[in-house]
């Protein structure tokens, strides 16, 4: 199964590799690329099984429509195939995605305002800032190993 992906990959990455950015995002080809080899990581157990076909069916819709795909597709495809693929990697091999930072600006920003509302009259955005940098400090870590997949990325 792995030999597949490998196979599907490389002729992703050579089709799709003079196309500019924004070509690039409709097929979310870092995702793409990153969960891919996230998948290969994983064991043949049967629990993979099912995601390791998902991208190749992925691989295999995109090469029938002969990589044409519209922004609406690109939504839909990435909602019916790569997110299911990327949540199912965030439990199992450790992914996240970008939307993370969102959180730890959101845990910030509940601080920030509890200390607004007990302690001071001021609104100081000091844990907003904290858990920003928290959060951009591990995104860029998955980043470097290739551990992060995200809509149009």
């Amino acid at each position: 199964m792995n030999e597949k992906i490998e196979k599907e990959i490389n002729n992703f990455v050579l089709v799709l590799e003079n196309k500019n950015k924004k070509e690039k995002r409709l097929y979310h080809y870092q995702s793409v690329l990153n969960i891919s080899h996230g998948l290969m990581k994983l064991s043949n157990a049967n629990n993979h099984h099912a995601f390791k076909e998902l991208i190749l069916e992925y691989f295999s819709l995109i090469k029938k429509l002969d990589y044409l795909v519209s922004q609406k597709e690109s939504l839909i495809y990435y909602k019916k195939y790569i997110l299911p693929i990327g949540k199912h990697l965030i439990e199992n091999n450790g992914f996240r995605t970008k939307a993370d930072i969102f959180k730890y600006v959101s845990i910030g920003l509940a601080f920030d305002l509890a200390l607004f509302q007990f302690f001071t009259n001021k609104f100081y955005p000091i844990f907003i800032l904290i858990f920003y940098l928290i959060g951009y400090i591990k995104q860029k870590e998955k980043i470097k190993k290739n551990k992060l997949f995200s809509i149009h990325w």
